[in-house]
């Protein structure tokens, strides 16, 4: 079944792509098509580059001097062009030139590999030996084999060693391993047998080609026009600037994680993979985002409520190493990124990072839900080769033989059909060859319901059956009637135990249907314990047991859910592990009073439990009391007035901390105290922390205890976020769940004039063609640890280069510190990065270890930048833009405001600005007069979406060579 189709070209040579489900593979093959070379032309074609080699008289200088390379390459392209129109003699140019191309990707570039690589949909193509078709990681629809295979393990080697050449890096059976970058700015690895053992290897990771622009930070409000255009400043007169930000990394959790949108559950790697799907994705630096408009429930930290909001974005990113497993006392569990917050009560309402969490922590999760009601009307699809007597609106009436019993089918879920479905998810069956429906039972009122239920939808009648040492059970023999309750209903047949889940049309359907469908269900299920006022439900399906847990909160029922294991009875078999929906105590109440049971039997059980005497463990409000104690003292109240209903005992033990209030205590207590408040009060924090408390009280939260929190490796490519409008929360698991680019940016301000070196780890800065720009790059030592540059080799080298400006890609070194420190004392401009969240935090990273430099060499940087991004969101912005003073305490200049989502001036400059005068000669009123007209230039750069690299830098450039003729230019329109 195909997928999706799309072309693509890759140079002259068009490519179409399919991708598609096959019968005989488990996972989505993509098929590339060079639909123009039929099997006898690529016949030809390989025997042309056979010839190229005899034609071709190259020298060994030629073919290894990288310098030579564009030579060698024209005349292999000569000679390929002459081979072609002697085998192929009335080609047309555009054939001609079709085949050129996809010959010199065979002789100098990585055959189909490279044809691949042209597609925009990949974010990694892999070979894994010359047995195995090529893999890709499509950004849709992740990892998909291809109908690609080189030939040989030679082949293999040979791509890796042509890697290795562009680059100056070999690779060889003594150094096996190979990470370089294409020219493209890919990422590549390499690795040859026997260190994989199944065969050479290699694997390609594609990066965006684009560099961000000022012009994209701009219209993404990364930067704003002030203080980009003080950075400009800054970096024309050549002041040294550092740019940091922190390191983390999105706050996501496990695809698998079940999310609650207003009208159904999903996963949220099926959410968030459909949306990106059917939306615009943006790149980012570790994943996509797409937008969505779905509603989604979501937690209101002010309010404690739960309320449908608005999906903003979705976010796909890469996983970390480690991930956090968090379980609850209730049975729930999530896992997640370290940085993940959840909502916890600690006198307030505030946010915890999941591995900070601890066994003292009590976590948000809901306790009451409220979906959008569905009104479903089932397809009848499947039920097509049965012929319809009568047709309308409630139901079809149908029969499979002119002979047989006509039954009449219902369209819509009716309370007979829910507590009928109830039944046979509990204690039916479904027989494998859909020959008819069992049910099996003993309560006489149960097999009776039932009986009615079957007559009064379909119109059968039914009768009790007795089989010696076996349970009553009722027998209708009806293929129909089962193709309807399977492939309609979505009741699985044969054996079904641990697979059930509430179907959908059930969950979000009207209180009525989802009620009797609930009392059926425990009916079949559950036991009451009169001892300990409880009610269990046992099943083995861990997904059923989820969704009985959501059942249940609609109602505003609280449960836990336990997993026991089970011996197997009169059976070889060891056992299984199953899970207990449970509740005890006030929430029995509840449950009787809301929803209830069918038979005598059962519902005086439960009848009799709730008049025992209970107190409730599980909706506990924790580390309040201290509001409480607050209130009393400052009410000047006693213990016998904040009491009502509760004993003096309890109110003593809520004041000394040492006994946690109920929800309804609570309510009970503010209540109280309510009534105690003298009308003159004039002490707004009474009020606000009475407002406070009661929100607690009445909220749709319960406090879930942590009773455990693991670190776990990560086996998982992707995790996934959503940005939900307003409250930024949203409901997963049953669980309420919440720098180089710039370095870039800042280089593109350099004036065309002055030679720039640049030292990078890897190759990530592209920086302007009109730029006089000699990028450099460290490398790796070889097999015998020889030939090893270093950072600090390079920055060392680049001073002896006669540079103007040296950007360093990042500072980690004390030794690499100092060298850069001193370049700057002795007049070379500098621009480097290095990670702190804050100008203070600079401060700390630069005279502390493993940095340890002086605080004397400081005030050398005159400018810091630093970068924020919300973990939540992945917004960025630059945060702030500050001085180091010659004490070096750093002064913020401007500082970015979260509530306005701008950048807002801050301290009056007491260095950059005197320095720019001294050095420049420039007035105050001059310099402020310089910054307006670069305001003017960077708002022409949005107005005309001015945003690639190249076309960037050449305006900065007329900028610097003839200022007055492009301010005229743009003023001009």
């Amino acid at each position: 079944m195909i997928k999706d189709k799309y072309n693509y070209y890759s140079g002259n040579i068009p490519v179409n792509v399919t991708i598609e489900s096959k019968k005989e593979e488990f996972v989505l093959v993509y098929e590339v098509n060079i639909s123009q070379i039929s099997a006898n032309t690529e016949l030809i074609l390989d025997k042309i580059r056979d010839e190229l080699v005899e034609k071709v008289k190259l020298g060994i200088t030629d073919i290894v001097d990288p310098k030579k390379m564009d030579f060698v390459k024209e005349k292999f392209r000569e000679t390929i062009v002459y081979l072609i129109e002697k085998y192929f003699p009335d080609i047309s140019n555009e054939t001609k030139d079709f085949f050129t191309t996809y010959l010199m990707h065979k002789s100098f570039g990585l055959g189909r590999i490279e044809i691949i690589l042209n597609d925009s949909h990949l974010e990694e193509i892999v070979v894994n030996n010359a047995d195995e078709p090529i893999w890709v990681y499509h950004r849709q629809y992740g990892w998909l084999k291809t109908n690609v295979i080189l030939k040989n393990e030679g082949l293999i080697k040979h791509y890796s060693t042509l890697i290795g050449r562009k680059v100056g890096r070999s690779i060889t059976s003594l150094s096996p391993l190979l990470d370089a970058h294409l020219d493209t700015g890919d990422r590549v690895n390499a690795t040859l047998f026997p260190i994989t053992t199944k065969g050479n290897t290699i694997t390609i990771r594609k990066f965006s080609e684009k560099p961000i622009t000022v012009t994209d930070m701009l219209k993404n409000n990364t930067l704003s026009l002030s203080a980009a255009a003080l950075i400009w400043t800054g970096i024309q007169y050549e002041m040294s600037t550092l740019i940091s930000g922190g390191t983390a990394s999105g706050k996501c959790i496990m695809g698998d994680s079940e999310i609650l949108l207003s009208d159904k559950r999903i996963k949220i790697r099926n959410l968030v993979e459909e949306e990106l799907k059917n939306n615009k994705i943006e790149k980012i630096d570790d994943g996509f985002i797409s937008n969505s408009n779905k509603e989604i429930l979501s937690f209101n930290p002010k309010t404690l409520k739960i309320e449908k909001k608005k999906i903003e974005k979705v976010w796909k990113r890469k996983s970390p190493e480690y991930l956090i497993k968090v379980k609850t006392k209730s049975g729930r569990n999530i896992t997640c990124t370290p940085e993940h917050p959840f909502f916890i009560l600690d006198s307030e309402i505030k946010q915890v990072r999941a591995d900070e969490l601890n066994n003292n922590c009590s976590i948000a999760v809901p306790r009451h839900l409220s979906f959008d009601i569905k009104k479903y009307e089932f397809n009848l699809e499947s039920l097509k080769p049965y012929k319809i007597l009568e047709d309308n609106e409630e139901y079809s009436t149908m029969k499979l033989y002119n002979n047989s019993n006509s039954i009449r089918i219902p369209k819509k879920l009716s309370v007979e059909l829910s507590r009928l479905i109830g039944y046979i998810m509990g204690d039916g069956h479904i027989t494998k060859n859909l020959s008819g429906i069992k049910f099996f039972g003993e309560e006489d009122e149960i097999l009776n319901d039932y009986m009615d239920c079957i007559n009064k939808i379909f119109g059968i009648k039914s009768e009790i059956k007795k089989y010696k040492n076996r349970c009553r059970q009722i027998d209708i023999n009806s293929k129909l009637l089962a193709t309807y309750f399977n492939e309609v209903l979505e009741i699985p047949k044969g054996k079904k135990s641990d697979i059930l889940r509430i179907p959908d049309y059930i969950l979000f359907s009207d209180k009525i249907y989802l009620r009797e469908f609930i009392k059926a269900l425990f009916e079949c299920d559950c036991y009451v314990d009169k001892i300990r006022s409880s009610l269990d439900l046992t099943t083995k399906s861990k997904d059923l047991a989820k969704d009985i847990t959501i059942a249940l909160e609609i109602f505003g029922i609280i449960s836990r859910i336990r997993r026991t294991f089970k011996k197997a009875v009169n059976s070889n078999h060891k056992g299984d592990f199953y899970y207990n929906v449970g509740f005890a105590g006030k929430t029995l109440f509840d449950f009787n009073n809301e929803i209830g049971l069918i038979s005598k039997r059962k519902s005086e059980r439960i009848n009799n439990s709730i008049k025992l005497k209970f107190s409730s463990n599980v909706d506990m409000i924790p580390n309040i009391n201290n509001h409480i104690k607050y209130l009393k003292e400052n009410l000047n109240l006693y213990e016998k007035d904040i009491k009502g209903n509760l004993s003096r005992e309890a109110i003593s033990r809520y004041i000394c901390d040492i006994r946690t209030p109920s929800r309804d205590s609570l309510l009970t207590v503010v209540n109280a105290i309510e009534e105690k408040i003298p009308q003159s009060l004039d002490v707004l924090e009474i009020p606000a922390r009475i407002n406070f408390l009661k929100n607690l009280s009445n909220s749709d939260i319960l406090w879930d205890s942590i009773i455990s929190t693991e670190k776990i490796k990560s086996e998982e490519k992707w995790v996934y976020d959503l940005t939900v409008e307003d409250n930024h929360t949203f409901i997963a698991n049953n669980i309420i769940a919440h720098n180089t680019s710039i370095l870039g940016v800042v280089s593109n301000f350099f004036p065309p004039n002055q030679r720039i070196i640049s030292v990078e780890d890897t190759r990530e800065l592209m920086l302007s063609k009109h730029l006089h720009w000699v990028p450099m790059v460290t490398r790796e030592p070889n097999v015998e640890g020889k030939g090893e540059i270093s950072m600090l080799d390079l920055i060392v080298n680049s001073l002896r280069m006669r540079p103007d400006r040296i950007v360093v890609g990042e500072i980690r070194k004390k030794r690499e510190a100092e060298v850069l420190f001193e370049a700057m004392h002795t007049g070379h401009s500098v621009c480097a990065t290095l990670h702190a969240n804050n100008s203070e935090e600079v401060i700390t990273r630069l005279t502390n270890p493993p940095i340890d430099i002086s605080k004397t060499l400081l005030p050398a940087i005159s400018m810091i930048v630093i970068m924020y991004r919300n973990r939540r969101t992945g917004i960025r912005r630059v945060l702030e833009v500050s001085e180091i003073t010659k004490d070096a305490i750093p002064n913020i200049l401007m500082q970015y405001d979260m509530s306005q989502d701008r950048m807002l001036n801050a301290n009056q400059s007491v260095k950059l600005l005197p320095e720019l005068q001294t050095q420049t000669g420039l007035s105050i009123q001059e310099i402020n007069q310089d910054l307006k007209d670069k305001v003017e230039i960077l708002k022409w750069f949005v107005k005309k979406d001015i945003n690639d690299v190249n076309g960037v830098g050449k305006v900065v450039a007329n900028y610097y060579t003839n200022k007055e003729a492009l301010m005229n230019f743009i003023r001009k329109g």
